[in-house]
This record gives structure tokens, C-alpha cells and sequence, in this order.
């Protein structure tokens, strides 16, 4: 007997791990652009892989969530994604990460 051959794709492949947003990041990146680690802890950062996903650390709460666009608080602005099929997934107290086809990417003041 032959093995069963997947009809997709996706059907063939495992489940991936959603990857964690490490801690040491803050304390890399300050020592890249020569700032103190006190100064970072109250930044926000957004890394965008692709136009696929984006990791958010420091995010204060979700304002507003459809599949549309996300509204984020970042304690002194809003960030508005923009895109389709857009879901939350891996959030945690001060990061999230933001899956789907990202349009855009707003910061309101």
C-alpha cells in the first residue's frame, strides 16, 4: 500500500508555532542606538514581517478588532492596521501579534 499524498498544501504540513517576542530585545536595541534601558521599556515597537504579520510590544490594550482593521493603544498614540482577514493571536500583557494581509499601517496622535 501507498501513503495517502495530501490534497493541499496545507493539509501536508504541521501546525507552526506562533513565535514569541523575546525580552532581551529592549536591552539589544539599546545597546545598538546607545540609549539607556530605562528609556526603552516605554517605547513601543512594531516589527512587520512581510505584509503578513506584526509583532507589537508595549501595546496598552486593543481599542477596536475586526477582521477589517485593528485599533491599538500605545499609551501616548493609537495605531490602526488596515487589511484583510486580520486576528490577534499570542497576546500577552505588553505584546501581541497581529496575523492577516496588512494594507497599512496608521499612527494617530
Amino acid at each position: 500500500m501507498h501513503k495517502k499524498q495530501p490534497r493541499n498544501r496545507r493539509e501536508g504540513q504541521e501546525r507552526r508555532e506562533e513565535p514569541e517576542i523575546p525580552k532581551e530585545k529592549k536591552t539589544l536595541l539599546g545597546a545598538l542606538l546607545q540609549l539607556p534601558a530605562s528609556s526603552l521599556s516605554q517605547m513601543t515597537q512594531i516589527q512587520l514581517i512581510s505584509n503578513r504579520e506584526a509583532l507589537v510590544d508595549g501595546c496598552k490594550g486593543v481599542i477596536e478588532y475586526n477582521e477589517d482593521f485593528i485599533r491599538l493603544n500605545l499609551g501616548n498614540m493609537t495605531v490602526r492596521f488596515t487589511g484583510r482577514g486580520l486576528q490577534l493571536r499570542s497576546m500577552s500583557e505588553e505584546s501581541l501579534i497581529i496575523h492577516g494581509f496588512i494594507q497599512s499601517l496608521e499612527y494617530i496622535c
